[in-house]
């Protein structure tokens, strides 16, 4: 667990910062006591180039309790990527952190309190989960929280999906136990909050030209030579994460590569993606399916397997072979031969499909 120190003004007002992972949940300020600060605007914005996502999200409060307190900020960011920074405005004046030992930060974070300071303390519960403690948050103080983080797309058949996480919810589990959060960081999610949110992507380079979309959100998408940005419809509010849909990528046709230059380091970094034209298969195949079917399976993951399974039948030929196989803590066999790829077959087959389950 990484951990960061932040200078105000001066080395003695120092504000902390921890750092962790968990799975993506909702953003929101609240006071440790459990009572809820006014969240005024939430506004997104990235950049796809190539296989890489930077987005920045920038989030402003103000305390409206008439309290004098310390809250708890718990934002997400999206499932395997790295946090790039986080920054807190009070009242205007910016702050920004350095990394410290896990003691000393919590350490400075007290002392700071201690000295009527506002410090910060970020910490990382779990993949994708973070949370920070502002201390001091005196009433009519407005709290201005961005932070940015970089996460590399990758192809998933013939298109790339992005998914923005926007929502706390309890369908990640117990807040506690799976998010592992401490009982002062842990909300009650809302069903009646409605949070305007402004989002836009810029899509650049080859990508630009694919085909975009959202399946959950109403989007406009305006056109430049090389470039498409993408935006949500007015209206929007933080009540479901965003997905972006690019199909159709003219990048999957050939091979590119972006490089950047690290003035600190002196060094420079490439990303390359190896696209090689591969010959279809000619001749026919005998291929045997096993499923995985333990608990661990339940809910999304076996109907994505599901879908999955689907879109293999599809392709196998009237020349082709194809036997299926279940486990979880037993294997079953559904067809213990190979069976040839004709109609009846394949029915039979995308039967097994439909009644497979964890």
């Amino acid at each position: 667990m990484a951990y960061f120190h932040s200078d105000y003004h001066q080395e003695k007002n120092a504000m902390a910062t921890a750092l962790s992972f968990y799975y993506p949940t909702e953003p929101g300020v609240f006071a440790s006591h459990g009572q809820s600060i006014s969240l005024k605007s939430v506004s997104i914005k990235g950049e796809i180039k190539g296989l890489s996502l930077k987005l920045s999200v920038r989030q402003s409060y103000q305390n409206d309790t008439g309290e004098n307190l310390e809250i708890v900020y718990v934002f997400p960011v999206a499932y395997g990527c790295e946090l790039m920074g986080l920054k807190v405005t009070h009242n205007g004046k910016a702050k920004t952190g350095k990394v410290y030992p896990k003691k000393t930060a919590w350490q400075k974070y007290e002392e700071a309190i201690d000295e009527g300071d506002s410090p910060i303390l970020v910490e990382t519960n779990s993949p994708g989960l973070f949370t920070a403690n502002l201390g001091n948050v005196l009433p009519g103080d407005e709290i201005q929280v961005e932070y940015s983080y970089f996460e590399l797309l990758k192809f998933e058949v013939d298109q790339i999906r992005v998914v923005v996480p926007t929502t706390v919810a309890p369908r990640y589990g117990d807040l506690k136990e799976t998010g592992e959060l401490k009982e002062h960081e842990s909300i009650e999610p809302s069903l009646t909050a409605r949070y305007p949110l402004e989002l836009a992507i810029d899509v650049v380079g080859d990508l630009a030209e694919s085909s975009i979309s959202s399946p959950n959100h109403s989007i406009e998408t305006s056109f430049a030579p090389g470039l498409a940005t993408v935006a949500l419809a007015n209206g929007a509010i933080m009540d479901r994460d965003f997905v972006l849909i690019l199909k159709r990528v003219k990048a999957l046709e050939k091979s590119f590569a972006l490089c950047a230059y690290d003035p600190v380091e002196k060094r420079h970094a490439v990303l390359a993606s190896f696209c090689p034209t591969v010959p279809g298969l000619t001749e026919p195949i005998a291929l045997k399916i096993l499923v995985d079917c333990s608990g661990s399976m339940a809910g999304s993951s076996i109907a994505e397997a599901v879908r999955g399974l689907g879109s293999v039948i599809d392709r196998l030929t009237p020349d082709d072979y194809v036997a299926y196989s279940r486990f979880g803590s037993d294997v079953i066999h559904d067809s213990r031969k190979l069976l040839r790829c004709d109609s009846k077959n394949l029915r039979i087959l995308r039967e097994f499909v439909s009644q497979t389950d964890a």
